[in-house]
């Protein structure tokens, strides 16, 4: 049995996946007149914080993957995109899909004690099929890594409550209060949300695209990840709705 055959999975599974991970970027070129209105100033009794303008590192994407709703009059939620909702359930499940295909492909080999056959370095080699399963496991566990990853950063639901005057990562603001550190807030009391920050970089790459990340600033100088996505007309709108919801103004790259 030959190396080519048994890494069939892996090729098709890359050419599946291709479409996903190179799809076009929404939002490729900076927003024209990108200044979002400061709807309201904060607190002028307050010394305003020293805020950080380098990116905070929320998981990025090439397409818009959330964006902020008004479900009642009291209460602003995170949504995710359709896409946002796919992204981690292909890669994930590609990477289990290639996992059970390289697994079986390699059971025959195994339990016949056959080395597999293949090139390295431009030279014929036998490989123990053990070995050629692990590494073939290891690429599968990228993209499932992948897709845990994007799910974990962009279906967390993220919650303004005015009835509470609180923000919260989480569905529940009693968990999100547990897990604050002062490393990783989520959650924060209105009182201590100075603005709303929106950051524009470029990614780097051959496909590199803009990129417009947004955080919520709070007094100390905290920041808190909301989202980061190629689409800079979303993250505008939903920049000038958190604003107007809050009364607290909008920073500006």
């Amino acid at each position: 049995m030959s190396l080519s055959k048994v890494a069939i999975c892996s090729l098709v599974a890359m050419a599946l996946c291709g479409p996903a991970a190179t799809a076009r970027a929404e939002d490729k070129s900076p927003v024209e007149g990108f200044h979002p209105i400061v709807v309201a100033g904060a607190d002028p009794t307050r010394t305003p914080p020293t805020v950080d303008k380098t990116r905070l590192g929320t998981t990025r994407a090439n397409f818009r993957t959330n964006y902020f709703q008004e479900a009642s009059p009291l209460r602003l939620e995170r949504k995710v995109t359709f896409a946002g909702k796919a992204a981690p359930l292909i890669f994930f499940w590609l990477g289990v899909a290639m996992a059970l295909a390289c697994t079986a492909g390699m059971a025959k080999p195994i339990l016949q004690k056959k080395k597999v056959h293949g090139l390295l370095l431009g030279k014929p080699r036998a490989f123990s099929p053990i070995t050629v399963l692990i590494m073939l496991l290891l690429f599968s566990s990228i993209f499932i890594a992948v897709g845990a990853l994007l799910g974990r950063g962009h279906t967390r639901p993220m919650v303004f409550d005015s009835s509470q005057r609180w923000f919260w990562k989480g569905s529940d603001l009693a968990d999100a209060q547990a897990k604050n550190s002062d490393d990783d807030l989520w959650a924060v009391p209105f009182e201590n949300i100075y603005g709303v920050q929106i950051i524009r970089g470029r990614s780097s790459g051959d496909k590199s695209y803009w990129y417009y990340e947004l955080n919520l600033v709070c007094w100390d100088g905290r920041r808190i990840g909301l989202s980061s996505h190629s689409n800079g007309k979303s993250t505008l709108n939903d920049a000038q709705q958190i604003s107007r919801f809050l009364s607290a103004p909008t920073l500006t790259p």
